[in-house]
C-alpha cells in the first residue's frame, strides 16, 4: 500500500513537471515581469504567496495574474501568432507580438509602434481573420492545458 502511494505520488510529480516544462516553453515572448513570474512559479517552485510577498502584492492578485497568463499562452490566438509571425510583414508581426503575445492594449501598442489606433485595429482584424481561417483547417493547435497555480 505504501509502495502504491509512492508510485502514484511519483507519477503525479512527473506529470506536474511535464506541465511546468510545457508552460516554460512559452514564456520567452512574454513581457519581462510576466516571464519572471511564471519562471519563479514553474521553474523555481515558488508559490503565488511567496512571490506576492517578495513583490509586495496580494497572493490573490498574483494567482489571478498567473491564471490570465496561462489562459493567454494556452489560447489559440497566442499559439497561432507564435507559429505564424515570422511569415508576416514587420508591422503586423510587431502588432501581433505586442497584443497577442505580450498582452498590450491597443493604446499601448499604438504608442509603442507609432501607428494610429485605427491602423492597430486594422492589423488586429487581419490577424483575427487569419486565425479564423486557420481554424477552418483540421489539425491540432498545440495549445496548453492551463492549470491553476498553487
Amino acid at each position: 500500500m505504501i509502495f502504491e502511494a509512492s508510485a502514484d505520488e511519483a507519477a503525479r510529480l512527473r506529470q506536474q513537471r511535464a506541465l511546468a516544462e510545457r508552460i516554460l516553453d512559452y514564456v520567452d515572448p512574454l513581457r519581462t515581469g510576466d516571464r519572471a513570474l511564471l519562471r519563479a512559479i514553474y521553474d523555481r517552485g515558488m508559490t503565488a504567496s511567496d512571490f506576492a510577498r517578495a513583490v509586495g502584492q496580494r497572493p490573490r492578485t498574483v494567482r489571478r495574474r498567473v491564471q490570465r497568463l496561462l489562459e493567454r499562452i494556452g489560447s489559440d490566438h497566442f499559439q497561432f501568432v507564435l507559429r505564424q509571425r515570422q511569415d508576416w510583414p514587420s508591422t503586423r508581426r510587431r502588432v501581433a507580438e505586442l497584443v497577442f503575445l505580450q498582452g498590450a492594449s491597443q493604446r499601448q501598442t499604438a504608442a509603442s509602434t507609432g501607428l494610429s489606433l485605427h491602423q492597430i485595429r486594422q492589423e488586429i482584424a487581419r490577424i483575427r481573420f487569419l486565425i479564423d481561417h486557420d481554424h477552418q483547417r483540421p489539425g491540432p493547435t498545440g495549445a496548453l492545458d492551463a492549470q491553476h497555480p498553487r
